[in-house]
């Protein structure tokens, strides 16, 4: 199997995060659409938050666990040796790549993402606090382009 080039992997990742975009301002609108947006940070966290949603999806609630890492596909990318969901520790992936020199540039641009920064800070504070203090740090070394 042929590595991604760089340029590719980073236009996908870029897509990503436009796509992202897109889905917060969904997110925002879905009452009005009469649709549920489940938060994925809070279903895996929140046994309660899982009944709730079930409950207004009209679902009957029969099983609350999170259950088994499925094996097709390799299982989890980030964690191959997880068995439980509960072991994934999928809220804190992003800590793994933060030294990453692409993820960082990724991260810089989505800063600057006036969409983004807008849905972020309406659904996720915490999050846009975070990367309004990646926007304001230098995203090269001064000096590194003359």
């Amino acid at each position: 199997m042929r590595a991604t080039v760089l340029v590719r992997r980073n236009a996908i990742l870029l897509r990503t995060v436009d796509s992202y975009t897109r889905l917060l301002q969904l997110v925002r609108q879905a009452r009005d659409l009469g649709l549920v947006a489940i938060c994925y940070d809070r279903w895996v966290a929140s046994e309660s938050y899982r009944a709730a949603l079930l409950q207004d999806l009209g679902l009957q609630q029969r099983d609350n666990g999170l259950g088994k890492v499925q094996a097709y596909g390799g299982g989890s990318s980030f964690q191959k040796e997880a068995a439980s969901a509960t072991e994934l520790q999928t809220d804190k992936r992003w800590a793994q790549m933060r030294g990453e020199p692409e993820y960082q540039a990724v991260l810089h641009l989505a800063a600057r993402d006036t969409a983004l920064m807008a849905a972020l800070d309406a659904l996720f504070p915490k999050d846009a606090a975070y990367l309004k203090s990646v926007a304001e740090q230098a995203p090269l070394p001064q000096g590194a382009i003359s």
